[in-house]
């Protein structure tokens, strides 16, 4: 049985902030989770990374090409939810 990889907008609906997490975490070098992390930590970050070496977001420790595509809209995504927050509280500011 043959399995493909998901588009990049599959991805991003299945994606969540652990999977960015990690992403970013392999990218800058900086450990995901805390030395005292409690135990559903340590599971949730290890079902969001398999999940990303399932996509071929990451290979050998190392962020590929499809995982740095994927942190980027990852992270365009959560700019825009903050610009429609911040936007949605300033006019409701300036109504007053």
């Amino acid at each position: 049985m043959t399995t493909t990889s998901p588009s990049l907008a599959q991805m991003l609906n299945r994606a969540n902030e652990a999977h960015r997490g990690i992403l970013t975490a392999y990218e800058t070098g900086v450990p995901y989770l805390r030395d005292n992390a409690y135990a559903s930590e340590y599971r949730g970050a290890r079902t969001a990374l398999d999940t990303l070496l399932r996509w071929g977001c990451v290979e050998n420790s190392q962020l590929t090409e499809r995982g740095r595509e994927l942190l980027t809209a990852l992270n365009c995504r959560a700019l825009e939810r903050i610009a429609t927050y911040w936007s949605a509280h300033t006019e409701r500011d300036d109504q007053r």
